[in-house]
């Protein structure tokens, strides 16, 4: 953490301003930025629909195995902690990364997230059912998270029509 600020301090002083973000006077580079902070802080409805199309179902399962683990004590939850810490790991480097020149478009630094956001996916899915298989949670608890994970498909495969049709792609 020490080393990105140093390097955002060194970037700055030899940067100019660009859509809120640093731009490196010596082509292209790796940089430091606040500027998705602050998209995210000025339109909070959209931050919202972000983080409820994106990780909506394994936030929600991740609840549900958590007040499970609380009434029965032999549940471990290891690796769905270990595949919440890679996806926060993932997402701070797209949010705080960037890079300048040729490649400030290409949103190199969000391909980890969204490789550990599917990573998290599978692992939420695969909890849900352990649990239900075991009987620790209901018919309903189980439809209604699985349900919001068919919402969050709907909303990616919508998103992908919509790409392949000539809409704008949003990294």
């Amino acid at each position: 953490m020490l080393h990105m600020f140093s390097c955002y301090y060194y970037f700055k002083s030899s940067a100019v301003s660009h859509d809120g973000g640093l731009l490196s006077a010596y082509g292209s580079s790796i940089l430091f930025t606040l500027s998705e902070i602050k998209q995210l802080i000025n339109d909070p409805q959209n931050a919202f629909f972000i983080i409820l199309t994106n990780v909506g179902f394994p936030i929600i399962a991740y609840v549900v195995c958590c007040r499970t683990k609380r009434k029965n004590k032999t549940i471990e939850i290891r690796g769905f902690n270990q595949a919440w810490l890679m996806y926060l790991i993932s997402y701070s480097e797209k949010i705080f990364l960037t890079e300048s020149g040729d490649r400030a478009t290409h949103g190199n630094y969000a391909w980890g997230s969204y490789f550990f956001c599917s990573v998290l996916h599978i692992v939420a899915l695969s909890e849900m059912i352990k649990l239900y298989k075991i009987g620790l949670i209901r018919k309903k608890v189980m439809y209604g998270t699985v349900s919001i994970f068919v919402l969050e498909v709907i909303s990616g495969v919508s998103y992908f029509i919509y790409s392949v049709n000539g809409g704008e792609f949003i990294l």
